[in-house]
C-alpha cells in the first residue's frame, strides 16, 4: 500500500510502518506495524498478529485496526505472498497452505514478539493461522495466547468454479477483468445492500496480481484444517455471518466445536463485521 492511502486509512495512529520482510526462499512480503498513541494509552495491550484473507488487502481492515490500536492493542499486519505487495514468483511452491506456515513462522521469527499475543485470521488467513498452531502444538514454539478467526472454513467447494477456471492462464485473465466490468450491473444487490463491501471487492480484485491470485487458487484445494484441530487447546472464537456464500457459517461453526476452548459468533450482516461493535466483542473476548 503507498504511503499515501496508509496515511488516509490510518490518520490518528502516529506509529505506522511497511516493511518488505525476506522469507526463506529469497521473496519478500509486505508487514504493516501500527501502535498505540502512547499519549492516549498508559498500558499497551498484548499484540495482535493479523492476517487478512485471500488477496484482501489492508485497507479491508482499516476499521477494525483502527479501533484496536485506539483501545491499545499494537496490530502487526502481514499480507500472504499471492497479494501484489510481495516479491514471490508465482512458480514457487510456497503459495501452498504449509507454504504460506512456513511464512508465518519467518515473519513472527523477525518480528520477535514477546509472549503473550493473538493472532487474527479471515478466511484463508483463518485457516493459515489454524495449521500454524497444529504444525507447532508440540514444540510450543511461537503459539499465540488467544485466537479470532473469521470466516474460517475446511472446504474450498464454494470456489469450484473459479479453481477449474484458473486452469487455464488466459482464460481467468479475461474472466476478472470481465468481472470488474461488469459488477456494477451483476453484483447491485450488493452495491445497494452492502455498498462497503461491494467497494472492497472491487478494490481488492483492481488492486490484484491476476497471476498470483490464479496459482493461490489452485493451491487452496489442499486446504485440510479439519485433520489436527483437537490439538488445538488456544482458547479461540470464530466469527461467521448468515448469509455467506463463499465461507459457510455452518463450517465456520463447526470449526468453532471440534478446537477445544472454542466460542462461536455469527453476525447477520457481513457489513457489521467491520463495525466499531464488532471490533468491541474481539477485544473484549481478547481481554477477558
Amino acid at each position: 500500500m503507498e504511503e499515501e492511502k496508509l496515511t488516509s486509512l490510518f490518520s490518528n495512529i502516529k506509529s505506522r510502518e511497511k516493511y518488505l520482510v525476506e522469507m526463506r526462499d529469497g521473496a519478500k512480503v509486505a508487514l504493516y506495524k501500527f501502535l498505540p498513541n502512547e499519549e492516549e494509552n498508559s498500558e499497551t495491550k498484548n499484540p495482535i498478529f493479523l492476517i487478512p484473507g485471500f488477496i484482501a488487502y489492508l485497507g479491508v481492515w482499516s476499521t477494525n485496526i483502527n479501533n484496536l490500536v485506539k483501545d491499545g492493542f499494537p496490530v502487526y499486519v502481514f499480507e500472504s505472498r499471492e497479494k501484489s505487495t510481495s516479491t514471490s514468483k508465482v512458480t514457487n511452491e510456497n503459495f501452498n497452505t504449509e507454504g504460506m506456515v512456513d511464512d508465518v513462522k519467518d515473519v513472527l521469527q523477525y518480528l520477535k514478539l514477546q509472549q503473550p499475543f493473538f493472532m487474527a485470521g479471515n478466511s484463508s488467513g483463518a485457516s493459515i493461522i489454524l495449521r500454524h498452531i497444529i504444525k507447532n502444538v508440540d514444540n510450543k514454539e511461537l503459539l499465540p495466547s488467544k485466537i479470532i478467526l473469521i470466516q474460517t472454513t475446511f472446504s474450498s467447494a464454494p470456489l469450484s468454479g473459479q479453481i477449474k477456471l484458473a486452469k487455464y492462464r488466459l482464460f481467468f485473465k479475461a474472466y476478472i477483468k470481465l468481472a470488474i466490468i461488469t459488477a456494477p450491473i451483476l453484483q447491485w444487490k450488493r452495491r445497494k445492500k452492502q455498498p462497503r463491501t461491494y467497494q472492497l471487492l472491487i478494490d481488492n480484485l483492481k488492486n490484484a496480481d491476476i497471476e498470483k491470485m490464479r496459482v493461490g487458487l489452485l493451491s487452496s484445494v489442499d486446504v485440510d484444517v479439519l485433520d489436527g484441530l483437537s490439538k488445538v487447546e488456544i482458547p479461540s472464537l470464530a466469527i461467521g455471518y448468515t448469509d455467506d456464500e463463499l465461507h459457510p457459517a455452518n463450517q465456520t461453526f463447526q470449526i468453532s466445536q471440534r478446537v477445544k476452548n472454542g466460542q462461536y459468533l455469527e453476525i447477520a450482516e457481513v457489513e457489521a463485521l467491520h463495525t466499531s461493535e464488532t471490533t468491541n466483542l474481539i477485544a473484549n473476548f481478547l481481554m477477558e
